[in-house]
């Protein structure tokens, strides 16, 4: 049981640091703990000094949040809510993770669940 739960911490690091965890929150209380059909969405970002802190995109519309322009520096994952009744990553979050080359994180009351550029999905602890 060790054994996995230090393997589960090593493999979301920042993923699952508590900093990370209060930016999920936030995240999920804005968009309404998933009751309302929007998304939000933004960066998390490992700033030099190792802290992380979050750039929130403007407010996402129907079931979609999205973002035009540059990445920020630093950015470890792009991370948004999903409604309730979506409470996967969606095909095209996997496919956006592989195409940049970097995890998108769905955050919904039930769970916070990465995609990885590799194309494998994981449930955060």
């Amino acid at each position: 049981m060790l054994a996995l739960l230090l393997a589960t911490a090593i493999s979301c690091g920042d993923l699952c640091r508590p900093e990370a965890a209060a930016h999920y929150a936030r995240l999920l209380a804005e968009s309404g703990y998933g009751r309302l059909p929007v998304e939000h969405g933004g960066f998390l970002i490992r700033e030099s000094d190792g802290t992380l802190t979050f750039a929130p995109w403007p407010r996402g519309s129907f079931q979609r949040a999205s973002f035009h322009g540059a990445i920020p520096r630093g950015t470890i994952a792009v991370v948004h809510t999903h409604p309730r009744n979506l409470p996967r990553p969606s095909p095209h979050d996997v496919a956006e993770a592989m195409r940049l080359g970097m995890q998108i994180v769905v955050v919904t009351p039930g769970a916070v669940i990465v995609a990885r550029a590799d194309g494998t999905v994981e449930r955060l602890p």
